[in-house]
């Protein structure tokens, strides 16, 4: 590093706020082993910051941010690339399930003082979309279009992409849920409750599927017998975002249902159908019949219950959107040809359709 860059990080790192003011930056020595320049170098350009005000010098005590500066935030220009008709639904279930992405990314973005700048996907394919803007970062869903991404890369903008499965082959940062850690949850949860049959259904679409490949991926880690799990996958029903087809496929099953089975589904629209189709039998979520969902959507408000019911993977979408911007952000301050992909933990959330058994020691 050079010593002007050292300086300018410096600089920069005190206006962000990186650096607090009253906080030690560390000695020259410290700073010289890090950083690969000259002691002597280090040396002037603290002194130069003291005299400037940026820094100050203690003796015996060491060097510190000037406890007087009160941090710029920068005025920074995100782009937000989420098409109305995927992510901004008039519906309760089309929010819950697509709109907490863009709906989160304004609302932090605004927090933090920053402008923002709406895209559609298909704008994405003009090589001078953002010229009137000129935005420093742009926060996408995975549906960018194949023929834009050259486009994208040729602007070297920091772009992140935030996915609602598993990582894609993009030349860009990715931010999406640690679905492998989730499932291992599930599974090693399924293997500790001696679950001999698991019933597998999902609808024919890129996530759905993509999720049940990394679903059984884990059950085969956890030991769990391939022939233990049953795949039903049928078309996605259009309208109702799965429910009416996750009432079907439950009906279809209840007609060779096998006590002591469990359902996995990898989409909680599913599950509320089915769990309907159980309902209709009067059988009792967690007694009669046992499911784990993937999505967590009821603790967006969606309760077609009544009252949170499924046992279900939780697919953390705000801590992906904050996490996404937090990458941005430091993305815009050190610019580097680095790619970062970044897995958000998914939580399983425990509720009636699915409670472990509790195994007690026989004292004898």
């Amino acid at each position: 590093m050079k010593s002007y860059q050292f300086k300018s990080m410096i600089i920069n790192d005190i206006k962000t706020g990186k650096l607090s003011p009253g906080e030690a930056i560390g000695s020259a020595k410290e700073l010289s082993d890090k950083y690969g320049i000259p002691y002597i170098t280090i040396n002037r350009v603290m002194a130069e910051l003291g005299e400037k005000g940026y820094l100050n010098r203690i003796k015996g005590k060491g060097t510190f941010v000037s406890p007087d500066l009160t941090p710029a935030v920068p005025k920074r220009r995100f782009g937000l690339c989420f098409d109305d008709d995927l992510y901004r639904k008039d519906t309760a279930n089309g929010f819950s399930a697509f709109g907490i992405f863009a709906f989160h990314a304004r609302s932090v973005l605004k927090e933090k003082g920053y402008d923002i700048f709406d895209f559609t996907v298909n704008e994405l394919l003009d090589p001078q979309f953002d010229r009137k803007y000129q935005i420093d970062a742009l926060l996408a869903p995975s549906n960018i279009p194949k023929a834009a991404i050259p486009l994208l890369v040729g602007k070297k903008l920091p772009v992140a992409v935030v996915q609602h499965s598993s990582f894609f082959e993009y030349p860009f940062h990715q931010v999406i849920p640690d679905i492998m850690g989730g499932f291992l949850q599930i599974t090693k949860l399924l293997r500790e409750n001696d679950v001999r049959t698991i019933h597998v259904l999902y609808t024919d679409n890129y996530t759905a599927c993509s999720r049940v490949e990394v679903f059984q991926q884990a059950a085969k880690w956890e030991g769990i017998p391939e022939d233990a799990i049953k795949l039903f996958c049928n078309p996605f029903g259009q309208g109702d975002f799965g429910q009416l087809t996750g009432y079907r496929m439950a009906r279809q099953l209840l007609k060779n249902f096998e006590p002591g089975s469990v359902i996995f589904s990898p989409s909680d629209f599913l599950s509320f159908g089915i769990v309907n189709a159980f309902f209709e039998e009067e059988m009792v979520a967690g007694r009669d019949f046992h499911l784990i969902s993937f999505d967590n959507l009821e603790d967006e408000s969606l309760l077609p219950f009544g009252r949170p019911l499924l046992t279900s993977l939780d697919f953390p979408k705000r801590e992906i959107i904050e996490r996404a911007i937090q990458l941005l952000e430091e993305k815009i301050d050190r610019p580097s040809p680095e790619l970062v992909t970044i897995r958000v933990p998914a939580e399983l959330v425990i509720r009636e359709t699915f409670k472990p058994i509790i195994k007690q020691e026989v004292i004898s």
